[in-house]
């Protein structure tokens, strides 16, 4: 008979791991990055540009890996969001060009 105070054996309790395959974090960091920039594009300029880069970047290293599906969608959409980021930007100075050379 066991003692019941003595915790359980671990003995027949290990299971073997969920492990990811290497380099799919840069697909998933790129694809979040690229998505955050895109929402930012349209508030918060000072947000959106290091976003994209950050999504450029990362998607381009993710295209090495298993999983480029995200890390494809992550480039195209750190891409989309940087090119929001400037149209955002020339379309501030080109509507308040008038204010500005007061």
């Amino acid at each position: 008979m066991s003692n019941p105070y003595l915790p359980p054996s671990t003995e027949n309790m290990m299971q073997p791991g969920y492990h990811q395959p290497p380099g799919e974090g840069y697909g998933i960091a790129a694809l979040v990055c690229g998505l955050l920039s895109i929402l930012a594009s349209f508030c918060c300029l000072f947000f959106s540009l290091p976003l994209s880069v950050a999504a450029v970047i990362t998607g381009s290293i993710g295209l090495k890996s298993p999983a480029r599906g995200m890390a494809i969608a992550g480039l195209i959409l750190g891409v989309l969001g940087l090119l929001l980021t400037i149209g955002s930007v020339v379309l501030g100075i080109v509507l308040n060009w008038d204010e500005l050379t007061r």
